[in-house]
């Protein structure tokens, strides 16, 4: 038979084997979160990174990583300018525009390709923590900003007058050669009559919009 501190000690070694059974069941359940989480974050093709308040990188990204030719690990803890950026004169991350990060900039050019990022910032604060970090994610827009361009020098270099103007008839964009053979000064001039108003007989608009419906 067991004495009454047998069962005590008995019930005690319960007691502590429960508790360590929940405890490793929440480990793994938070271990398994966090997995997800990194394999989510490693997943995303935009370039992303996280820095502290000292704009030291914390994490980044499989995507930044392999753009930079790196290993992940070889890029953490150093300063989030030298990633772009080595010779960037500022102290502070060069999607950030003050010291402590507290605006950001919408867009950044890689000086060294010319690739132009749109970009998207926001603080994170865990709680109980008071160090912040910063998230950013970079987004490559230099192939719509090259097409932009390209479309923008031939819609102002064509010698054909040209428009858009929205269905209510306020004209949106004109090029100079409208501008030249309406007899305006300027753009801003041409920009503030309504579409119907280059009609010989603005009753055409209407035909025309119906054309287009």
């Amino acid at each position: 038979s067991h004495s009454a501190a047998d069962v005590e000690l008995l019930q005690a070694m319960a007691v502590h084997a429960a508790a360590s059974l929940q405890a490793s069941q929440l480990f793994a359940r938070i271990t398994r979160a966090s997995r997800q989480w990194a394999e989510i974050f490693d997943s995303i093709s935009d370039l992303m990174l996280v820095h502290d308040e000292r704009h030291r990188v914390l994490r980044v990204n499989r995507s930044l990583a392999e753009k930079l030719k790196k290993e992940p690990a070889q890029l953490l803890g150093i300063p989030a300018r030298e990633l772009f950026a080595p010779s960037f004169s500022s102290q502070t991350c060069p999607f950030c525009l003050d010291l402590f990060g507290e605006h950001f900039r919408e867009e950044f050019r890689e000086a060294k390709t010319g690739n132009v990022y749109l970009i998207s910032s926001s603080r994170l604060r865990s709680p109980g923590d008071d160090s912040p970090q910063t998230v950013h994610v970079l987004k490559d827009v230099t192939a719509s900003r090259r097409a932009e361009r390209l479309y923008r020098e031939l819609f102002d270099n064509i010698q054909e007058g040209a428009y858009f103007s929205a269905p209510d008839g306020q004209l949106l964009e004109v090029n100079d050669a409208l501008v030249r053979m309406l007899g305006y000064d300027s753009r801003e001039q041409l920009l503030a009559v309504s579409a119907e108003e280059l009609y010989v007989d603005p009753g055409h608009r209407n035909i025309v919009k119906r054309a287009l419906d």
